[in-house]
């Protein structure tokens, strides 16, 4: 994969693969999940060995990776090793009757590379969200999936077949056999899966017109009448000139015009099936060429029909949103233009509000040069000038005061714990504590990432100490609640009372030291400075 990608791409796969494609943790949405890819590969395996095999051995299509696929385009990267562990479980169970354990695991560990390979070309090429409902994905879908995953997984698995001594046609006949197989039965089945998966998420318990139901309800039954009459021609006689496999192709465009990307996967998906169903019984639509040779046929001409109707019902989707977003655009342009004239009618009066708007604006911005956004405190450079001036009017008062600091106790670890957004919520959760202590003629500052400052005018150090510790009990309590989890913090105090005459910095490197020593004596604690004599 590097060799592929610039320097700058190369740090954005490298960021991907640390966050994104990191394995998730065994959860209970996980192993649901896994429960339902692996029940469900289950049952696509055992659809397809009794009802897509033809009797002439070949597997029309192949239902179970078109599942995983599905699985690994709806939900995120990752979890997808859950998920391949529980479809290679369920592959085991499916082929341990017919085949060795080392070929069970070989033919599992083959359908995960192709799934995953396909998924992740799907997600590097489309993004995060895929939904067949953009050309482009639909292109980055037949590309990566069908024409190349399942290519380069059917080079693997029809070495394993000449291994075995089952590649009766030889090593380019079980290569063909897997590819179509695979392919087609990722070309039927995963936009199904997909398009009707995202459908639901959108609607919920969606409620069709009863016009729209009666046309599906139409359109499905033209569809299952022409397919048997289509297919179960064996003769060639008038009646195939009449119904021939290509005159199915209109009914997949009238899906593709008429209903959503979802319907338009369901009729092909339908048409698909039903000419499975006839290559199964031995029926077979091209009488004049060999059984082998027919079951081809029809594979290349079913992947034409789900890729002509699912391609074009993606088109008409994509220019329906267009449609729509030009008509929003036109009515956002009108609307626009009544404002701008009711504007230019109440010019005066809107020049008003742009200078008040500027004046609250210049308000907001000097909160922001002057205050902590996270507590609401005076951030460092603020508080020394408050302080200053606070000192200054106390000494002309001849008033005492003294000076808070206090330090949140291995702050680091809740941050590298539980992230520094959970982090931002204590610091939060704290200034509401502290407030509730404090005076309005009190003054507090973030004087560091974890450290903060508190002036309290006429009080002694007893007093401050007595602050103090109310505020520590405050912190001590709080229960934080994080993820069915309470996080608590201490702090720890230091105190020092102002000895009339000293500077503010002076003051600061007197509470320091106290609360050095509070750290010292095992954090969690007021300490106070003695006062110098």
């Amino acid at each position: 994969m590097h060799t592929w990608l610039c320097p700058v791409e190369q740090t954005s796969a490298q960021l991907m693969l640390q966050s994104e494609y990191l394995m998730a943790p065994l959860s209970l949405v996980v192993i649901q999940r896994m429960a339902i890819v692996g029940g469900g590969y289950f049952l696509g395996a055992w659809f397809g060995v009794n009802y897509t095999i033809t009797p002439g051995g070949i597997a029309v299509l192949w239902p179970p990776n078109a599942m995983l696929l599905a699985a690994f385009l709806l939900w995120p990267p990752r979890q997808w090793p859950w998920l391949a562990l529980a479809a290679l479980a369920a592959e085991l169970v499916a082929d341990i009757p017919a085949f060795p354990l080392w070929a069970a695991i070989s033919f599992g560990l083959i359908n995960v590379f192709e799934v995953t390979l396909a998924g992740l070309l799907i997600r590097h090429l489309c993004g995060e969200r895929f939904t067949f409902g953009r050309l482009h994905e639909g292109r980055a879908f037949l590309l990566s999936g069908p024409l190349l995953a399942s290519a380069l997984a059917a080079a693997l698995g029809a070495t394993i077949y000449v291994i075995l001594g089952r590649a009766d046609g030889g090593y380019v006949g079980a290569w063909r056999t897997w590819w179509f197989g695979d392919a087609l039965g990722l070309l039927v089945l995963t936009p199904v899966l997909v398009t009707a998966t995202r459908w639901f998420e959108q609607n919920r318990w969606p409620r069709p017109s009863l016009r729209q139901l009666m046309e599906f309800l139409a359109l499905a039954g033209l569809v299952t009448a022409m397919g048997v009459l289509t297919f179960i021609q064996n003769d060639p006689g008038a009646l195939q000139f009449y119904f021939a496999p290509i005159l199915l192709l209109p009914l997949g465009l009238w899906a593709a015009l008429r209903f959503k990307v979802h319907v338009a996967a369901l009729i092909a998906a339908l048409i698909s099936l039903l000419a499975v169903s006839h290559l199964v019984a031995g029926i077979y639509p091209y009488p004049q060429v060999s059984s082998g040779q027919a079951v081809w046929l029809t594979q290349e001409y079913l992947g034409i029909v789900v890729v002509v109707t699912v391609g074009l019902a993606i088109l008409m989707h994509e220019l329906r949103e267009q449609r729509e977003q030009l008509l929003v655009q036109e009515l956002d342009l009108h609307a626009s233009n009544v404002r701008l004239e009711a504007v230019v009618d109440e010019r005066t009066n809107e020049l008003k509000r742009t200078n008040e708007k500027l004046h609250k604006a210049n308000q907001r911005l000097k909160a922001l040069a002057t205050t902590d956004f996270l507590t609401g405190f005076s951030n460092r450079r603020h508080f020394e000038e408050l302080g200053q001036r606070q000192l200054k009017r106390v000494a002309a008062a001849s008033e005492s005061a003294s000076l808070i600091t206090f330090d949140l106790d291995r702050f680091k670890q809740v941050n590298d714990r539980y992230g520094h957004s959970m982090g931002d919520e204590v610091l939060r959760q704290l200034s509401n504590s502290v407030n509730n202590e404090l005076r309005p003629s009190d003054l507090c500052g973030r004087s560091g990432g974890e450290e903060f400052v508190i002036l309290l005018m006429q009080a002694d150090s007893n007093q401050a100490c007595q602050v103090a510790e109310r505020i520590r009990l405050g912190i001590e309590a709080l229960n934080i609640e994080h993820q069915s989890q309470v996080i608590r913090v201490t702090a720890s105090f230091g105190v020092a009372e102002w000895n009339g005459h000293e500077a503010l910095d002076t003051l600061m490197q007197k509470a320091d030291r106290a609360l050095y020593r509070a750290k010292r004596l095992g954090r969690n604690r007021v300490e106070a400075e003695q006062r110098e004599r």
